[in-house]
């Protein structure tokens, strides 16, 4: 019962965070303003999303290769091991960087739109409507 409580209000709080995400946070969210702000919110989960999957495949891709190299010059029972150990690295590695090419096209997906031009790219990502995302202030 306490688990549920706390999921609900972090799914609130969450709620809360993406409409304040343009960082006015003095007034109230309007439908210009939430809108921009989740917009700036998905771009930078885009983008670190990005980033991180970036260093993860060149950590997974040199952390495999050494591991085969040393498991390479050790007994067969762990260069079996080791070869296994880099094995899943490289499949990490590629599950990864499929993901990495992917992470614009879901956001833009989740968002409901496309991205400007046609190309996967998370800072051309925009997949509001733009008459709406457009401030009046």
């Amino acid at each position: 019962m306490k688990v549920k409580f706390m999921l609900i209000f972090a799914i609130i709080l969450l709620g809360f965070g993406l409409m304040w995400a343009d960082g006015d946070s003095q007034s109230p969210p309007t439908t210009n303003s939430a809108i921009g702000g989740l917009t700036t919110a998905a771009r930078s989960l885009c983008t670190d999303a990005q980033s991180l999957l970036r260093v993860g495949i060149i950590l997974m891709i040199v952390l495999g290769a050494a591991t085969y190299a040393i498991g390479q010059v050790m007994s067969s029972e762990i260069r079996g091991r080791a070869v296994v150990w880099a094995t899943s690295m490289f499949m990490a590695a590629l599950f990864a960087a499929i993901i990495y090419m992917l992470v614009p096209w879901i956001i833009a997906t989740m968002w409901g739109g496309v991205n400007k031009g046609g190309t996967l790219d998370c800072n051309t990502l925009s997949g509001v409507n733009p008459n709406l995302a457009t401030s009046t202030s």
